[in-house]
């Protein structure tokens, strides 16, 4: 029994898709192993036992059709998406753009995050984000892989192709914010309380990286508003303005960063001050400044 509970409880903590198959086998299938040698089912017995079942079965189903219970799906996608929303304001935080406002002039944005690190230190400021990102990306990909098994008679089929795109991208992304927080937070803790922090807003204030960092982020509020609204339909109600959504992102195709490198290192050169030796390189700017290009690209 042990050993029959142990391979049981294996896959429904290692299998995302067939876990619950591993609970119903640990919970129906230790009742039957531990059953005495003399006991015998009688038919009427059985015949009770798959009507209870089937009766639970009716009962359950007919309780989520009446109260409306939304699908894995639905959950995956609100969850990956509050994921890109806290992305979305932590890049804006980093860079000095402010909520939704592209107005911040190029060369006078501040990061946010050194005011944070200022008044609450470093070490609570380190992991603030990643914690927030890790929770929402596991959740969504754990209700994500249980969204293509569940039954769809009115709904539409998960949208599996695009789903895997989404968790795909969202995780990169937000792996490449973390890196970017963790040295802007790293530089600064190796900086005095009060001190210049020229670096970080210097390179940040760049218009080169000003523009790509501004086409980044106004593409990025299109693209996964797009998404959602994609990833959240589950009826054949027709969309409105989906082609023209899609056509203005076709038309206007956002500049990568690699075609802009020259100017925006160049830039950055000639903003940071002279630098010497350092006895760490998160001491040093031109370190700082080449984490956040490379992250960004």
């Amino acid at each position: 029994v042990v050993i029959y509970e142990f391979f049981a409880f294996y896959l429904y903590f290692s299998s995302q898709s067939f876990g619950y198959v591993g609970l119903l086998l640990a919970a129906y299938g230790a009742e039957h192993l531990i059953m005495g040698c003399s006991s015998q089912d009688t038919p009427g017995g059985v015949y009770n036992t798959i009507v209870d079942q089937t009766l639970a079965i009716l009962c359950v189903t007919a309780g989520d059709l009446i109260i409306g219970n939304r699908s894995s799906g639905h959950l995956a996608a609100e969850a990956l998406f509050t994921m890109t929303n806290i992305l979305e304001g932590a890049m804006r935080e980093l860079f000095g753009i402010g909520t939704r406002d592209l107005s911040t002039p190029r060369d006078k944005r501040h990061c946010a995050i050194i005011d944070r690190c200022t008044d609450q230190g470093t070490a609570a400021v380190h992991d603030a984000h990643k914690i927030e990102i890790q929770s929402k990306y596991m959740q969504a990909d754990s209700i994500g892989s249980e969204a293509p098994l569940e039954p769809r008679f009115y709904r539409m089929p998960f949208k599996q192709e695009l789903w895997d795109t989404l968790i795909k991208c969202g995780g990169q992304i937000g792996i490449k914010l973390c890196c970017m927080e963790y040295a802007i937070v790293d530089a600064e803790a190796r900086k005095e309380k009060g001190g210049k922090h020229a670096a970080v807003d210097a390179v940040i204030s760049t218009q080169t990286l000003g523009k790509v960092v501004d086409e980044t982020m106004a593409r990025w509020e299109k693209v996964f508003t797009l998404a959602e609204t994609l990833m959240l339909h589950e009826t054949n109600d027709k969309l409105t303005n989906l082609g023209k959504s899609c056509k203005a992102l076709l038309k206007e195709p956002m500049d990568r960063l690699d075609s802009n490198l020259k100017d925006i290192v160049q830039e950055i050169s000639q903003a940071l001050p002279p630098t010497t030796s350092k006895d760490s390189i998160l001491a040093d700017d031109i370190c700082l400044a080449s984490v956040l290009v490379m992250m960004m690209s």
